[in-house]
């Protein structure tokens, strides 16, 4: 790993703009590569789609007629492969610009009868989410979880791939979306084990717009609008809920979301989870996220089950 850094609650993450060994690939997104604290030349369209292609497979051999089915579809020219070849001759000489001529690739190489880019997993930023992601999702500390993420997160420009609508790119930018939302449900956790509700309730509004249908955070939200006082939007949240998945389904929520209605209306202490004070206040302080005094929220007037 570059030895460029971006720090985040104790994570690293490769700065790109420090790199000056290899090129560090943007896939989240629009496509961008760097080497050098610089931006090199990738903005023929043809040459953006084939190493976007070969980025969704990083390290591994993408066959050649694979290669040329992602880029013309169903209508290849008769000159596919020729084209195919000078512009990855091309792409080559971008992506190592001190490379000696009639020297092999090392980067872009060509592996039987398909191409592949040998990278490190910290060269591709979605590989590198990935690994972030997993190392949180591996820890038992959720304040240390939390931190991996949201350094994760740092490395998202935008929808990876955008400027992409072919199906090869929608699969990639459907599975690291879906990491992505998993992903925001276990920080907002340490969020809430750190103190920090109204940081969670901010990010679980907009997160049950995305995904409505994930009951998880719907309980989430429920539990960090009552840990700041909030008890009858946290009773409003589940209703919104149940009426949701009655609209959709036909169904009621599941036995966790009936119970958290039920501790809110019974003010049950437990929903505001014990936690280490001092600790708490520490990583809340160093990640800037306000936190909500661990309260017993009021009773909300009117409220009648």
């Amino acid at each position: 790993m570059s030895a460029s850094i971006w720090t985040a609650w104790g994570a690293t993450v490769p700065s790109p703009a420090g790199r000056t060994s290899a090129p560090f690939f943007q896939t989240l997104g629009d496509l961008e590569v760097r080497h050098g604290g610089r931006s090199l030349d990738v903005t023929a369209r043809l040459r953006r789609t084939i190493l976007a292609v070969l980025l969704t497979e990083a390290g591994r051999t993408v066959p050649l007629d694979t290669l040329i089915g992602c880029v013309w579809a169903d209508t290849p020219p008769p000159s596919a492969i020729a084209t195919l070849q000078s512009y990855v001759a091309n792409l080559r000489q971008v992506l190592e610009p001190g490379r000696r001529t009639h020297a092999p690739a090392t980067v872009l190489v060509t592996r039987g009868t398909g191409y592949a880019l040998e990278v490190d997993r910290d060269q591709v930023d979605g590989l590198l989410f990935e690994d972030l992601v997993a190392r949180a999702l591996g820890r038992r500390d959720p304040l240390r979880a939390a931190a991996d993420l949201s350094a994760a997160f740092e490395l998202w420009r935008g929808e990876p791939l955008a400027e992409f609508g072919e199906p090869w790119a929608l699969a990639y930018r459907n599975r690291l979306a879906e990491i992505r939302e998993a992903a925001a449900e276990e920080r907002v956790e340490g969020w809430l084990a750190a103190g920090s509700a109204a940081a969670a309730v901010v990010e679980l509004e907009a997160m049950v717009v995305r995904r409505p249908l994930r009951e998880r955070r719907w309980g989430q939200l429920i539990r960090a609008l009552y840990a700041c006082g909030r008890q009858a939007e946290a009773l409003a949240a589940y209703r919104r809920c149940r009426a949701l998945l009655n609209a959709e389904f036909g169904l009621e929520p599941g036995p966790e979301l009936r119970r958290l209605e039920s501790a809110v209306l019974a003010h049950d202490s437990a929903l505001i989870a014990p936690i280490d004070a001092p600790r708490a206040r520490h990583a809340a302080d160093r990640s800037g996220i306000a936190r909500c005094p661990l309260s017993r929220p009021r009773a909300a007037p009117g409220i009648v089950r």
